[in-house]
């Protein structure tokens, strides 16, 4: 080896006919077909949800006030959910493009897109789970003070 980056070159296959980029890309663009229905349900699901929030967040301010830590809490969830789903929706056409056009760069994209989602959602369930354990810790300590 003359050049040390040559060592992290995937192998080759010499096999007549075959080509393995093609028959990857042609196995992840079938996966991504059938999952296509699915990732688009769920987007379309979490933009139903986010319109439920956010019409039951519009009533809680409506009837109690706009208390500090459920309207917070309530705004705050109906912009992450859907923010998520944006993202998913967003997947779910690279999806349907890679379908169609059966090209490299829009699978990467669609790749790219999926770990986008998967980034924010992550991201999104770390800031809730903070959010949820500073207000079980208050209102526990709240208690005795």
């Amino acid at each position: 080896m003359s050049n040390i980056n040559e060592a992290f070159v995937p192998p080759k296959s010499n096999v007549a006919g075959v080509s393995s980029t093609e028959e990857l890309t042609n196995n992840a663009i079938l996966h991504l077909r059938r999952t296509y229905p699915w990732v688009l349900l769920i987007s379309i699901i979490g933009f139903i949800a986010s319109a439920i929030l956010a019409a039951g967040t519009i009533e809680l301010f409506i009837r109690i006030g706009p208390l500090l830590l459920y309207g917070t809490g309530a705004i705050l969830l109906t912009f992450f959910c859907f923010i998520a789903s944006l993202h998913l929706f967003n997947y779910a056409k690279s999806i349907k493009r890679v379908a169609t056009t059966n090209l490299t760069q829009d699978l990467n994209l669609a790749l790219k897109l999926q770990a986008k989602f998967w980034k924010t959602t992550g991201v999104l369930t770390l800031i809730l789970l903070t959010i949820i354990i500073t207000g079980t810790v208050f209102s526990i300590t709240a208690k005795y003070l």
